[in-house]
């Protein structure tokens, strides 16, 4: 409650159209409702069981939408209440990791009950495209060149650098790891905060960035996975078989001390930081990757215009503002400019085309060396 608290202090000027007594209300709701937007169907994962949080209302089929979502809800909860205060849609949720929520569509798709994946990094979504419908978004050409999917089969919603995160009662600046070369430094081995990629999205996205950076871009030949493999054995060795549940683990360990250093997003880490957590933050000097969020309209999405009026809704200026202002995420949009608490970086390339094409091969390798 705190940390909440403490974040809506922060928040100067709310992007969306509402008061700013309301955005405090809304978030204060979005806290005690956890996982669940309150606004209709949310199911939530119990280990390998989903139960429902609420009753469904009584509302007409077209004036609904069902979105699945890997965001928190403090990210999706005034993003939905918007949603439904200007179109008069009720949007039911379902909530989890984004390997169970994708896993969840690819089961479900032929049968018509869902819209929207709303989360994930781009590069997972590619890795479920077989899902999909493409949709191109109203003003998919304010969209900053590059961060586009090409074939319009997602759309991105925020763009996310990977950083370093570090405990600064423990280390200085200068004595946390600077590359990602040095994250394979035997100083650091057992006391890196990671979270089991089989359940984050973004730590499927860092083992990828890993292993484009450590092993390089060239063509894999089929069956000689040898680079991928050793680059999996060394992380794994620096881990010492430490794997944080879930990514939202990672900050929490670092902060408490449990590991010294952890790789995570530059918008979880700076709430943490602007909430007076012992964490410190570095760019890492040989390149940061930078991977946008998406939202992706479901095959067979029973609610196909409302579904696409969100997609719309989620890269308006007022909800790009928002996102930027309220919640330290970088816009995708080349019409809005981010805040200056967002340093200029250096990015290196990183295939995310090959990423997600990749993910069922290096999660197979991650397995077999876990078993090893």
């Amino acid at each position: 409650m705190k940390k909440y608290k403490n974040r809506i202090q922060r928040a100067k000027k709310p992007g969306l159209s509402l008061t700013s007594a309301i955005i405090l209300m809304l978030a204060v709701m979005a806290v005690f409702s956890a996982c669940s937007s309150g606004s209709g169907n949310d199911m939530q994962e119990t280990g390998s069981e989903w139960k429902y949080t609420e009753e469904v209302p009584d509302v007409p089929d077209d004036r609904r939408l069902v979105v699945y979502t890997s965001h928190k809800a403090e990210v999706y909860e005034p993003i939905i209440r918007e949603f439904e205060e200007r179109t008069g849609i009720w949007v039911d949720t379902v909530q989890g990791g984004t390997k169970a929520i994708l896993e969840r569509i690819r089961n479900e798709y032929d049968f018509g009950g869902i819209d929207i994946m709303f989360g994930g990094g781009v590069e997972t979504l590619n890795s479920y495209k077989d899902c999909f419908d493409p949709y191109r978004a109203g003003e998919e050409d304010r969209i900053i060149e590059g961060l586009g999917s090409g074939d319009d089969l997602w759309t991105p919603f925020t763009e996310l650098p990977i950083v370093f995160i570090y405990n600064t009662m423990i280390l200085s600046e200068e004595e946390a790891p600077q590359s990602w070369d040095e994250l394979f430094d035997e100083k650091w081995a057992g006391k890196i905060s990671f979270a089991d990629p089989f359940n984050s999205g973004t730590s499927y996205t860092i083992l990828s960035a890993l292993i484009q950076m450590k092993a390089g871009k060239s063509s894999v030949i089929p069956g000689n996975y040898a680079e991928e493999r050793s680059v999996i054995s060394a992380f794994m060795a620096q881990l010492e078989g430490n794997l944080a549940a879930g990514s939202g683990q990672v900050p929490q360990e670092v902060a408490d001390g449990i590991r010294t250093i952890g790789i995570t997003l530059e918008e979880t880490a700076l709430r943490w930081i602007a909430d007076g957590e012992h964490i410190g933050m570095i760019y890492p000097s040989d390149g940061v990757v930078a991977v946008p969020d998406g939202c992706a309209l479901v095959k067979n999405a029973p609610h196909r215009k409302n579904a696409e009026k969100f997609i719309d809704f989620i890269i308006s200026r007022d909800v790009q503002r928002y996102m930027v202002e309220n919640m330290y995420r970088r816009t995708v949009r080349s019409d809005i400019e981010n805040p200056g608490y967002f340093r200029e970086i250096r990015l290196t390339d990183f295939d995310t085309a090959r990423s997600g094409e990749d993910e069922e091969r290096i999660l197979k390798l991650w397995r077999e060396q876990e078993a090893e």
